[in-house]
């Protein structure tokens, strides 16, 4: 019987280390294909226009550009007489929002243009703490570039900062996690105020609009840790009418 016993702990022992060594493998693979997607962003899908966006006749045309965030915004903002193209993609970090930015300006020639995009970026930096400082850098400066690109093509530009994410689930914070994202994102959006204040850009502080300044998002407005559920983009359709339209 007590070998028997030994035959079951040693079998525990190897489950145990081999869910280990499986999850170390997925979170290896998570964190260099987040820190890809900011050093060599890939070419990735963009969430389509709906169709009830078709524009009006001297309706102000309002492009919003971001990740999965922007791309799963399917109740847009409503405003009469105001048309808003929301154009996200999963997974992409600033560097690809700026490699695409020309092209969603030919595209839709707004008349203003809202940058939404970041998150992505401050998982690799918050994953990569020896790359940190240079990936939060570079996500500052796509987003000012970004802002310059929506200037030469005729367009109002205007940044927003990053909302961080909700509190983790346990998986992923066992394997997918690293709680530096929260100052990573306090330092990401202090810099994107004040580089946008050097710079004469307008900012929508949507974190602070959400009470999320300083800590993580209420799960009240999540539906996992970085995504959102239709509470949030009701509570951030108010925010933008009221900051965009405000008289």
């Amino acid at each position: 019987m007590r070998g028997f016993g030994m035959i079951l702990g040693a079998v525990a022992l190897l489950a145990v280390l081999a869910a280990g060594i499986y999850g170390w493998s997925l979170r290896t693979n998570y964190v260099a294909g987040k820190l890809a997607a900011v050093t060599d962003p890939p070419d990735l899908p963009v969430g389509p226009t709906p169709a009830s966006a078709a524009s009006t006749a001297g309706a102000p045309r309002i492009l919003v550009v971001g990740d999965s965030r922007v791309g799963q915004w399917l109740d847009r903002p409503q405003r009469e007489g105001a048309v808003f193209f929301m154009r996200g993609a999963g997974g992409e970090t600033s560097a690809g929002g700026l490699r695409r930015i020309q092209d969603e300006m030919n595209r839709f020639r707004p008349d203003v243009l809202l940058v939404m995009t970041g998150i992505n970026d401050l998982v690799a930096a918050s994953l990569n703490p020896e790359m940190a400082v240079s990936i939060e850098r570079d996500l500052v400066a796509n987003l000012i570039k970004m802002a310059e690109a929506a200037a030469m093509g005729g367009a109002e530009p205007i940044v927003a900062t990053v909302i961080p994410p909700a509190e983790p689930d346990w998986v992923r914070r066992t394997f997918f996690w690293s709680d530096a994202i929260w100052e990573a994102t306090r330092r990401a959006n202090a810099e994107i105020m004040r580089q946008a204040a050097e710079n004469g850009l307008r900012v929508i502080d949507l974190a602070s609009a959400v009470d999320a300044a300083s800590g993580p998002l209420a799960v009240d407005f999540s539906e996992d840790t970085l995504h959102w559920n239709a509470a949030m983009y009701a509570r951030l359709n108010e925010v933008l009418v009221r900051e965009l339209f405000a008289e």
